[in-house]
């Protein structure tokens, strides 16, 4: 009877251990995922400030440019899939900033206003020990 009780105790012990470290295991993929998506945002908005269009509408020239909320919601789930261990979804803003003058250069010299903004969900994959888009 004490051997029994040893071994339902030793696989109890396991099983605990195994749901610990799996539970230790998504925390650092959440983690991973919460600095790749700084990291995404980051990229985003430099490109956008590199990348200010201009063009004439009407009788004005309108420059503008997209910025991204670096304030954002991140959820990591467990997925059955043999390509992607977990899934990512982020969700953030997206804001359109728009300036207008008489001249291209004077409308990308701003002042710059809020042209729109609305939620952006973009979902990422961690595959082989990272995340891709």
């Amino acid at each position: 009877m004490a051997k029994r009780s040893a071994f339902i105790f030793a696989v109890f012990l396991i099983f605990l251990w195994v749901g610990n470290a799996r539970a230790g295991e998504h925390v650092e993929i959440e983690q991973r995922f919460n600095s790749y998506c700084q990291k995404w945002i980051d990229a985003l908005n430099k490109y956008s400030k590199a990348h200010i269009s201009c063009s004439k509408v009407n009788d004005e020239f309108v420059a503008q440019y997209l910025a991204y909320n670096t304030d954002f919601e991140i959820t990591v789930k467990k997925t059955d899939a043999a390509k992607a261990s977990y899934i990512g979804i982020l969700k953030h803003k997206e804001t359109k900033y728009q300036g207008k003058a008489q001249t291209c250069e004077g409308a990308l010299l701003g002042p710059f206003a809020v042209a729109y903004e609305y939620p952006v969900t973009e979902i990422f994959l961690y595959s082989n020990g990272s995340w891709e888009r």
